[in-house]
């Protein structure tokens, strides 16, 4: 019995031990999680209700905690094995490695595909969320832009200026709809005031306890411009816009180097924001292009369907310029016109913006526009120059200069006899018509300038150099004499020719823009 009884009060002891182990420490879980702290980062830690209801699906994307249901609904593949090394190279080229999760991040990352086509390219990210040293990490991978989103789980010492401030800013602004609130340079928004001290150091202290130190301005006159210059007012906190330009690895798109990423910063006190932004070199990787939906032929026949083909590229914009793969929720999409037969001069093909509905007068307006930088481009290659005249007169350059008129001029001859006889919609008539006025002129400024040459060539092939520029100056007065024009004047009155009207008219009807 006294054995039972012994074993009896140990367990029960025991038990007391545990009951109040697991009752001191609930309380220290209370003290130290407030019950008004929430263990997740939630809209409102960023967004004013009325801010919420204005957001558009895109900055949801970008600033929003991503719901489970969301989550389970968009929870993808990765459409290219770059994107991963891309992600997470330069995720831990900037945060700190004690932020860094304690776990095997490609276990526990998930790909949301948002859209399709190259809207998914620039929509879809990686998206992860965790916990670590007391402070909740969300984490969005972008093709080419990074967002970090921390949060304390106990809350920040936030300087009291920074408090102060953010409501002086709310009150400045009250009244205005949030997209005139958002983005505005905090020196042109408050010109009578500098940022106060103790919120310069609050940032600074931010960016210097996550992100790694070779991110990080070098110097304290770096810092100094940066606040003075490149701290912005946004979505009711500060930023600092382009806190550093650096080179950080990037495996997946570039591995053989480091590449130019910008690093930006925002905070409202609740939480921190880190932004990683690619550069240039992410244009032209090719995975936009690769995901873009497959191009096809419209119903609307050109006015000149010998010379050139309408192809629409299914691509889609809303109207903030952000790529959406429905029409119903587009205001632009993108079409080409593709010439057929080579015009003698080159012609770059670029995607042309249009404003929905895309309708046949959009369309013709386009092709002629298309012919348009065809002409322009032969006024770049195939006017008479001064650089033409100076190897005339060189004797090592000559033959090749004068072989090299010859076939200006008749590129010149055979692209008017080309486009003189083109179709065009009847609102271009008079920019049509001009444009011929002009390319008839150029056309006679190369047939005088081509039997000149050849006369003097043939009747003086063996002169000086100081006697071809004499007769390249007595070339001028020919031709000043004859039509009334210089070289230069020349060159303004067929760049001017209908220009400023096809403008007009392109901005009228296909832009719709006034």
């Amino acid at each position: 019995m006294k054995r039972i009884r012994y074993l009896f009060n140990r367990v029960f002891s025991v038990k007391i031990i545990i009951l109040c182990l697991l009752f001191c420490a609930n309380i220290f879980i209370v003290k130290t999680f407030p019950a008004d702290i929430k263990k997740q980062i939630v809209p409102e830690d960023i967004f004013s209700q009325d801010e919420l209801n204005t957001l558009s699906d895109y900055m949801k994307l970008w600033w929003l905690p991503i719901t489970q249901e969301f989550q389970k609904k968009h929870t993808s593949k990765p459409p290219d094995i770059r994107l991963f090394p891309s992600f997470i190279d330069r995720f831990r080229g900037v945060l700190k490695e004690k932020w860094h999760p304690d776990f095997d991040i490609k276990k526990k990352v998930i790909y949301l595909k948002v859209g399709e086509y190259d809207e998914s390219a620039v929509r879809s990210f990686f998206y992860l969320s965790y916990l670590k040293n007391g402070h909740i990490f969300d984490l969005k991978g972008f093709y080419h832009n990074i967002v970090i989103m921390i949060k304390s789980m106990t809350g920040w010492d936030i300087p009291e200026g920074l408090v102060d401030e953010l409501h002086y800013i709310e009150e400045k602004e009250r009244g205005q709809l949030p997209d005139a609130r958002r983005y505005k340079r905090y020196k042109d928004l408050f010109p009578e005031r500098e940022l106060p001290e103790g919120i310069k150091n609050y940032i600074r202290q931010q960016c210097e306890s996550f992100l790694a130190s070779a991110v990080l301005p070098a110097s304290e006159p770096e810092w100094e411009e940066i606040f003075k210059n490149r701290t912005y007012v946004y979505n009711g906190g500060l930023a600092l816009e382009n806190l550093v330009s650096m080179s950080i690895s990037d495996s997946g798109f570039f591995p053989n180097g480091k590449i130019d990423n910008s690093l930006s910063v925002w905070t409202n006190g609740k939480i921190v924001v880190f932004t990683i932004s690619g550069g240039e070199a992410y244009d032209n990787t090719g995975f936009i292009e690769e995901m873009a939906p497959p191009e096809s032929k419209p119903s609307v026949e050109p006015l000149n369907p010998e010379d050139v083909e309408y192809i629409h590229t299914n691509q889609y914009s809303d109207s903030n310029g952000l790529a959406v793969s429905e029409e119903s929720r587009a205001s632009w999409t993108y079409i080409k016109i593709r010439f057929k037969k080579d015009t003698g001069v080159s012609v770059i093909e670029q995607p042309q913006p249009i404003h929905i509905p895309l309708t046949p007068i959009k369309w013709h307006i386009c092709e002629y526009r298309a012919f348009n930088n065809a002409y322009h481009a032969l006024i770049d290659e195939s006017v008479y120059n001064r650089s033409i005249e100076n190897n005339l007169c060189n004797l090592q350059t000559r033959k090749k200069a004068y072989e090299d008129m010859q076939k200006n001029y008749e590129k010149v001859k055979n692209f008017y006899l080309w486009f003189s006889v083109l179709k065009y919609p009847k609102e271009l008539e008079n920019v049509r018509n001009q444009q011929i006025i002009a390319l008839g002129k150029l056309l006679k400024d190369w047939g005088v300038v081509y039997k000149f040459w050849e006369q003097v060539l043939e009747q003086f092939p063996e002169e000086t150099e100081r006697f071809y520029k004499n007769k390249a100056r007595e070339l001028d007065e020919k031709i000043k004499k004859e039509f009334g024009w210089t070289r230069s004047s020349l060159m303004k009155q067929l760049q001017d020719a209908g220009s400023e009207e096809l403008s007009k008219i392109f901005r009228k009807i296909v832009l719709e823009l006034p």
